[in-house]
């Protein structure tokens, strides 16, 4: 017989636990990272929702915060009874406009974070500001007050687009 390429037995039994070694190192990897990949995107799933639990309860509160600033303000009997004579075509007496404004001006104080209350009309004219230089401007061309008329709107605007005021 020709002495070709044989292996001896113990070459053979070798090959066989390198080649079972390799497939149970190969099997207990691709385990290894399903499993590790399942647990990273459960926890990371759970933790986004948590922070999104979280910043909804916030926005929530903020949004509500806004809601009882805002009915805090329209609830003030002056302001309700200025505008309803204002928009019926009346001229308001010298002691409601006083009220009004005294009333304008405790709602700016009792709110923190609003720098000035404008009461503006449908034709888009200041009737009463917490800042005297706003009262009597004309805002009818602005498209912020056009939208407010269109549906109940609370417009905040910054501090720097004063000249866009519509609050």
């Amino acid at each position: 017989m020709a002495q070709g390429f044989q292996l001896s037995i113990r070459a053979k039994l070798t090959a066989l636990v390198a080649v079972v070694v390799l497939l149970t190192v190969v099997s207990l990897s691709v385990v290894a990272y399903v499993f590790a990949s399942r647990t990273l995107y459960e926890q990371c799933g759970e933790r986004l929702g948590v922070m999104a639990s979280d910043r909804q309860k916030l926005l929530l509160g903020h949004l509500q915060d806004q809601l009882k600033t805002t009915t805090l303000i329209a609830s003030r009997r002056f302001l309700r009874e200025y505008l309803s004579r204002s928009a019926g075509g009346q001229t308001p007496g010298t002691a409601l406009s006083q009220d009004a404004q005294a009333s304008l001006n405790d709602s700016l104080r009792s709110v923190p974070g609003i720098q000035s209350i404008c009461l503006v009309d449908r034709q888009g004219r200041v009737l009463l500001a917490t800042d005297p230089g706003l009262v009597g401007r004309d805002f009818s061309a602005s498209p912020d007050f056009r939208g407010a008329l269109r549906e109940a709107v609370l417009l905040l605007e910054e501090d720097d687009a004063r000249d866009e005021v519509l609050t």
